[in-house]
């Protein structure tokens, strides 16, 4: 007996061809997919390095003294690292061009401004008041061109439209430090005194501008006031004062940087509590030994390095109270007699990886919060 089954098998046979091409189809677009995916990724990074780039790169101190012609040059170089940056992440296998948009117009590629923190929103600016950069890479076809997908020569969605905008900002809201593993933080165990809530606020002094390449002072003025302060072995009001946190005598601590072991005591970081404040636990001994080491340091660290002081809220005999920090640089110390000396500081602005921020605290309880002179960069989007 014969079976007939040839236009049965010819049927499957068929079924299983289109099956294979639908399964073929579905792999393609998958892979097509995540070729945009990948772009997607290399575009978005080249973004996000070219922001924080330019950003990191005007936050220094002539953005902190906001004159000219400091201010527009440097805003200009800013402009020219994050190119490099951008060129230095590739994506579509080349390096990721971008434009510096030196009119500074929108839309445009890289536009600097002061960014509105909690709508998100940059206002276009170059001025003191800039604190942002906003990236915008689009790859559409009125622009740069859409990306060429993976099924390109097969006319089957052989492009796709990429848009990335990454926007990074300075945060000044910082209410503490913690030190990353065991690199040391740069802050100084010296509370200095405020009449309001920023030390430095107020000073008119300005003989001296910092030379970077030489690492001192010079004279000739730069819009960075110099601001003298006389800590003493008897501290008196209106005076600074030292503490200690740990083990290690505040004069070391001065040189090296305060390291996380040196804050065991307070949870291993330094940060203000809800209302702006935070208690230190003890004031540090001040014999005429103990103040002498500390000069010593103090001309140290006069190197042209970067030191956060906290700022003094009170202080008793057990304790201090701080509620905010700044930013100097030491110029020198000047001796008064075996009981005080003087040191002199001129505000810097220091851009710093381990600082904490919190813009909910901003203007609570008189803390200096934001601050001018200290900020860490961050992506917003």
């Amino acid at each position: 007996m014969k079976v007939r089954g040839g236009k049965r098998r010819g049927s499957i046979a068929l079924l299983g061809l289109v099956g294979l091409m639908f399964l073929s189809v579905v792999f393609l677009a998958l892979v097509n997919y995540c070729w945009v995916w990948l772009m997607r990724v290399q575009i978005q990074n080249a973004a996000d390095a070219a922001s924080l780039a330019t950003v990191q790169a005007f936050a220094n101190d002539a953005l902190l003294a906001g004159i000219e012609p400091g201010l527009s040059e440097n805003f200009a170089k800013a402009r020219g690292v994050g190119v490099e940056y951008a060129a230095w992440n590739p994506s579509l296998g080349q390096p990721t061009p971008l434009d510096p948009n030196n009119g500074n117009l929108v839309p445009g590629e890289l536009v600097l401004g002061a960014l509105d923190i909690p709508g998100k929103m940059i206002t276009p600016e170059e001025s003191a008041a800039t604190n942002a950069a906003r990236v915008l890479l689009e790859h559409v076809a009125d622009a740069r061109g859409p990306v060429v997908t993976i099924l390109g020569g097969t006319g089957i969605l052989p492009y796709a439209g990429v848009v990335v905008a990454s926007t990074a900002y300075l945060d000044h809201q910082v209410i503490g430090f913690r030190p990353l593993g065991s690199n040391p933080i740069p802050v100084g165990p010296i509370a200095l005194p405020a009449t309001g809530s920023d030390p430095f606020q107020g000073a008119t002094t300005d003989d001296l501008r910092f030379h970077p390449s030489r690492g001192t002072f010079v004279s000739g003025s730069d819009g960075l006031p110099e601001v003298s302060f006389t800590i003493s072995v008897a501290p008196a009001g209106g005076q600074a004062a030292a503490y200690q946190t740990g083990l290690r005598n505040p004069a070391d601590v001065l040189r090296t940087g305060t390291l996380a072991t040196d804050l065991k005591s307070l949870g291993g970081e330094l940060r203000l509590d809800s209302q702006n404040r935070l208690q230190l636990p003890a004031a540090y001994p001040m014999t005429r030994e103990n103040l002498l080491r500390l000069r010593t340091a103090f001309d140290e660290v006069a190197d042209g390095r970067q030191v956060a002081f906290a700022v003094l809220d009170s202080a008793g005999v057990g304790d201090i109270v701080v509620k905010g920090w700044v930013a100097a640089r030491v110029v020198r110390t000047v001796p008064v007699n075996d009981d005080s000396f003087i040191f002199v500081l001129q505000p810097t602005l220091m851009v710093q990886g381990s600082a904490l921020t919190d813009a909910s605290r901003a203007g609570v309880n008189g803390g200096l919060v934001p601050t001018p002179t200290v900020g860490k960069v961050r992506l917003v989007e």
